[in-house]
């Protein structure tokens, strides 16, 4: 099987690397998932010759409730990462799930010519989320939850088809943080940036990826996040969930080689 690199920047950001030629995709992991969780993508974009690395985001410590600086902070990561690969000044790509999807997008912003595109997969929009007052709570009752069994059982709740299987995949794919690293990352996500609420100033391609997902839906994805940029398109990839990633890692890895070559 193939093994993926364990390395680290200078800086303290870890991440995984496989692959060593060819434009270098990056990718940015959403609320409670890990870089583990892109592997199972990212085996079959590298098995086609690509050079991935898969950022593993680290707590911001920034101050309580400031979801523009802590998105600020965990993009900043991503990007250390780019500068710690040689090659990759030839062209990158960034690939985000959910919350890594916002991540992404603030990373996108800072790489200037670098940026060849940006793949946005059920992304949390980067203008922030509105939930219900009684859907955050339950949000913020998850996030004390912070072993990976618990983690993951929450999870295959937001799955078009749970199964056991699946439950070890998403046990695998959580890690084991903190409440106060979980809460962070979760009124980041729920709260937003104000970059995201003007339209996208990016004029590299976008690709947008829904699926069956009911909480991040398709009918919002296309209404909230689509509209804000000027060279975008709509794939799906149908019988999977939030978690496409981890359901569907080949569907995915087909579409995002696609676009990758397209641009």
């Amino acid at each position: 099987m193939m093994k993926f690199r364990e390395q680290i920047t200078a800086s303290g950001v870890s991440y995984l690397e496989a692959g060593e030629t060819g434009p270098l995709l990056v990718f940015s992991h959403g609320y409670r998932d890990s870089a583990k969780g892109w592997e199972w993508t990212a085996r079959g974009l590298v098995e086609q010759g690509w050079h991935v690395a898969l950022v593993q985001r680290n707590e911001a410590a920034t101050s309580a409730g400031d979801s523009s600086a802590a998105l600020d902070a965990y993009a900043a990561q991503v990007i250390d990462v780019i500068d710690e690969i040689d090659g990759a000044e030839d062209g990158v790509v960034l690939i985000g799930q959910s919350m890594g999807g916002a991540v992404a997008e603030a990373a996108a912003s800072k790489l200037g010519a670098a940026l060849r595109g940006l793949v946005l997969v059920n992304p949390a929009p980067l203008g922030g989320t509105s939930l219900p007052e009684e859907v955050l709570e339950q949000f913020i009752a998850g996030a004390k939850l912070t072993s990976p069994e618990a983690g993951a059982q929450v999870k295959l709740g937001l799955t078009a088809h749970p199964s056991d299987d699946l439950l070890v995949r998403l046990t695998e794919s959580t890690p084991e943080e903190s409440v106060e690293a979980a809460l962070e990352s979760l009124l980041a996500w729920v709260h937003g940036h104000p970059a995201g609420r003007e339209p996208s100033t990016l004029s590299a391609p976008v690709l947008v990826v829904v699926t069956d997902d009911q909480f991040f839906s398709e009918e919002m994805l296309r209404s909230v996040v689509v509209p804000r940029f000027s060279r975008v398109s709509v794939v799906a990839v149908r019988d999977a969930g939030h978690f496409v990633h981890i359901e569907q890692p080949a569907a995915l890895a087909s579409r995002i080689q696609e676009f990758v070559n397209s641009v």
